[in-house]
């Protein structure tokens, strides 16, 4: 079972402020997970990595390095332009991604790990990289995506499977 350390999740207060803030209801699995794991990250010299072959015939690996806490949504929110910028680079048409559902999750090494909240794509998983990929669609749901990380030793560079 995935469980992230040193997570301090958020309240029902943080998530009030949040959904009033980004002006989108979250989903009860969102908000379960958020009060839970948010701010957690991983430690003892382990990441959770995650690996995949996308839809545009890309594998892709990368580490989480954060569940989003309020602060880090905030700051996430005050910079989504880019987001719209990535549609026109990346050529993306709207029946791919609708950028204005996304919602932040995870920070990863290279970028944010985003939910669709709405829309034709609810519940599918994006990852936004820093500019080599763009906006990918990853996977089905949070349960998913969760269910496809595996735990990775630093120093030995050996994968092991969540328990």
């Amino acid at each position: 079972m995935i469980q992230f350390d040193d997570a301090q999740g958020m309240s029902p207060k943080d998530i009030s402020e949040i959904e009033n803030y980004t002006r989108f209801k979250l989903p009860n699995e969102l908000v379960n997970f958020f009060s839970k794991q948010s701010g957690g990250s991983i430690r003892n010299q382990k990441q959770y990595l995650a690996r995949w072959d996308s839809d545009m015939d890309l594998k892709l690996d990368t580490f989480i390095t954060l569940v989003v806490t309020k602060e880090s949504i905030i700051n996430n929110w005050e910079n989504r332009t880019f987001l719209k910028d990535y549609l026109e680079w990346f050529k993306l048409s709207p029946d791919y991604v609708e950028i204005n559902h996304l919602f932040p999750v995870f920070e990863i090494i290279d970028g944010t790990i985003y939910q669709a909240i709405g829309g034709k794509h609810n519940d599918n998983i994006f990852y936004v990289d820093n500019g080599s990929y763009g906006i990918v669609n990853i996977a089905p749901s949070l349960p998913n995506f969760c269910n496809r990380l595996v735990l990775w030793e630093l120093l030995s560079g050996k994968t092991f499977p969540i328990e």
